[in-house]
């Protein structure tokens, strides 16, 4: 399938991939995690997070359901920012990981990862931990 920008989304993908191989597995695991707390969410947490900014996670959420300590958390998150994969707005505690990559196309990257994961029936711990990029292709 061909996006707008004439590149297949599997190569959008793939370079999402190489993005994210020099990262360390700590960091992919937490930002799994940050995926699916930012766009994979129950029904019944829509109308509780209706007024949340799209593409983004609330640090104490994600500090909440990751048992890391908060500068373990800051740590884990500097490989993430340094790849350009998530940034942190505002000041602690009202910090918000925004999730920034971008595709080729404008997409975010992230977002795109996790609809690909769902229509694929592929975790995305899977893929962003385990590196089974082959099974969204």
């Amino acid at each position: 399938m061909e996006n707008s920008a004439g590149k297949t989304s599997g190569n959008s993908l793939r370079e999402l991939a190489d993005r994210l191989s020099p990262v360390p597995e700590n960091s992919r695991k937490l930002l799994a995690r940050i995926i699916e707390l930012a766009y994979q969410r129950k029904s019944g947490d829509q109308d509780q997070n209706k007024d949340r900014r799209p593409n983004t996670v609330y640090f104490p959420e994600l500090h909440e359901s990751c048992g890391l300590d908060v500068e373990a958390m800051y740590e884990t998150l500097k490989p993430l920012q340094r790849a350009g994969l998530v940034e942190i707005d505002d000041e602690y505690p009202f910090e918000e990981i925004a999730l920034v990559a971008q595709l080729s196309s404008g997409e975010n990257a992230l977002a795109e990862l996790s609809n690909r994961c769902e229509r694929a029936n592929v975790s995305v711990w899977d893929v962003v931990v385990g590196g089974e990029w082959n099974a969204l292709e």
